[in-house]
């Protein structure tokens, strides 16, 4: 199926005002060609927006090529924020609303931010009808928008401790998310299970730690990593990494020093002889301890080793 489907309605419903001037009564369906239509975008527009405009210029005709239509034109118009610097700045929520105007003549989209103006640009996208019987003509109906999100948190999470998931495939995901105005990718990155991982200075917990039965292990690297952030980020997704600590936690098996001791024992309690889930060999010495004293006994049965 078409990434981007041409519906002829908005999902999520818009939250303010929408007002139809289209039939029956009132102005007539707009046709619309892929080699006619244009978006055009306002002086200052962000590389990132115009990134996007580019992309989503193409997306209303996802089911192939249209007859012959008049030109039409949708204006972006950002009043204000960047995608970049609303990042860079700190903004966790930022403005997402946005006006969407679609006469007969063009139709005008306005936002305060590139975030509103990405939301407005897929509702364009989703306005547009096509007349699957005919296989044929695309239209798009006259009606004035004025929407903002009721959620400011919409996000979707993915385990890739677990099952690993490539960044190709997230990168799949956030544009589906994009489409349906989803605004946060929460990855669960590492597990007991695995670490795939790449982490600065510590190679030893993907090299070690990443799906240890399969050969080649499979591990996101860090320039995977920053990818995807791009990526996403230009489609008004934000990447929130999320790491397992201090339990289901199995770098204590590369690196024992960064394991959390359950059972301490020895002068001064310095001996760990049992650490999270056993994941290192008893014995071993553990910085970090949470007991109040050595007769604390926090340590499970379980007796697994990641590592021979």
């Amino acid at each position: 199926k078409p990434e981007y489907m041409t519906s002829g309605k908005i999902y999520p419903p818009p939250t303010g005002a929408h007002v139809t001037r289209g039939v029956p009564g009132g102005e007539a369906p707009i046709p619309l060609s892929d080699s006619s239509f244009d978006i055009v975008p306002g002086a200052g527009t962000s590389q990132a927006l115009l990134k996007a405009i580019t992309r989503l210029r193409v997306a209303p005709f996802a089911y192939g090529p249209a007859p012959p239509a008049p030109p039409y034109t949708l204006k972006v118009e950002v009043n204000q924020q960047p995608i970049t610097s609303a990042v860079d700045e700190g903004v966790i929520d930022p403005d997402e609303s946005y006006e969407l105007n679609v006469t007969s003549a063009s139709a005008i989209l306005v936002a305060r931010t590139d975030f509103g103006a990405l939301r407005g640009l897929n509702s364009f996208v989703q306005l547009v009808q096509y007349n699957l019987t005919a296989q044929a003509n695309y239209v798009i109906i006259p009606q004035l928008i004025t929407d903002s999100p009721r959620l400011a948190y919409r996000g979707v999470m993915v385990d890739t401790g677990r099952v690993f998931i490539s960044v190709a495939q997230l990168r799949t995901l956030c544009n589906a998310m994009e489409a349906w105005r989803f605004n946060a990718l929460n990855i669960h990155l590492t597990d007991v299970q695995s670490w795939p991982m790449e982490i600065d200075g510590l190679p030893k917990l993907s090299g070690l730690l990443s799906y240890r039965h399969e050969t080649p292990r499979p591990v996101n690297s860090i320039a995977d990593a920053r990818n995807l952030t791009q990526h996403c980020l230009e489609r008004g997704v934000r990447v929130i990494p999320e790491i397992d600590a201090p339990g289901h936690f199995p770098a204590a098996a590369a690196y024992p020093e960064l394991g959390v001791c359950l059972k301490r024992s020895g002068p001064n309690c310095t001996t760990c002889t049992a650490c999270c889930h056993n994941y290192i060999s008893p014995g071993a010495s553990c910085r970090a301890c949470v007991e109040a004293s050595c007769t604390t006994n926090g340590s499970r049965p379980d007796s697994k080793q990641l590592l021979p």
